[in-house]
């Protein structure tokens, strides 16, 4: 139970969260939301971003919120893009540039190319970050929205945060991948001509601002709780 955890430590899980879950969020308020949590008042605005995340995974109740966490948490999610890497990745660049050259007309072109170009910025190929992320957003306004328990929020953001710890080293590799699969999920997948780093990218490696203090290796073992012997 998260109410386990002592208060600094459940706050620096709580900001390790936000800023995990911070790209899936944008506009004028998207910084906010990394030093604030919602709250279910900012959600009765319809052009909240609460709002703008259900709309953008077609949530409207408690039990397509968990199914599509389910979705997010599922090894299916990424296997697309890991096949298609390790795909290109046994090739030499020559044979690559042939292969893609087959496959011009065929329906995953856009992806390959996508999957091409992203061959060496992401080693490993593993864009679990993408949906890890978009897994602790729809808790949090999934809590907000009354969609789920503070308990069930937590469990959800763990699982979560697990799976990009042992992804990746550090959060230049975890943003990479979320901007990775941000472009390779889209209708029609394509790589803008310059990848720009996220602000939190920005933020996380080059300010002494609070997101400096957020650890990537946090600590995610659950508090033991020794009981008193009567």
């Amino acid at each position: 139970m998260f109410q386990n955890y002592q208060s600094i430590k459940k706050y620096k899980l709580d900001l390790y969260f936000r800023c995990l879950s911070a790209n899936c969020f944008n506009g004028a308020m998207g910084d906010y939301f990394v030093v604030h949590e919602f709250s279910s008042n900012f959600f009765a605005s319809s052009k909240g971003q609460i709002s703008k995340v259900l709309r953008h995974w077609n949530v409207s109740n408690a039990d397509e919120l968990k199914s599509q966490i389910n979705v997010l948490l599922g090894n299916n999610f990424c296997l697309e893009y890991q096949l298609l890497h390790a795909q290109l990745n046994g090739l030499s660049e020559k044979a690559r540039i042939k292969y893609l050259e087959s496959y011009r007309s065929h329906e995953d072109y856009a992806k390959l190319v996508l999957v091409h170009a992203c061959l060496h910025q992401l080693s490993s190929g593993n864009i679990v970050g993408y949906g890890a992320s978009w897994v602790i957003a729809l808790c949090r306004v999934g809590q907000a929205a009354g969609m789920l328990t503070a308990e069930e929020s937590w469990a959800y953001k763990v699982q979560a945060a697990r799976l990009v710890q042992a992804a990746y080293d550090n959060w230049g590799d975890f943003f990479i991948a979320f901007s990775i699969g941000s472009y390779f999920n889209q209708a029609k997948p394509e790589l803008q001509k310059y990848m720009s780093p996220t602000s939190m990218f920005t933020l996380i490696n080059n300010s002494s601002l609070l997101y400096k203090r957020v650890a990537w290796n946090q600590n995610l073992e659950h508090p033991v709780v020794h009981k008193k012997i009567t």
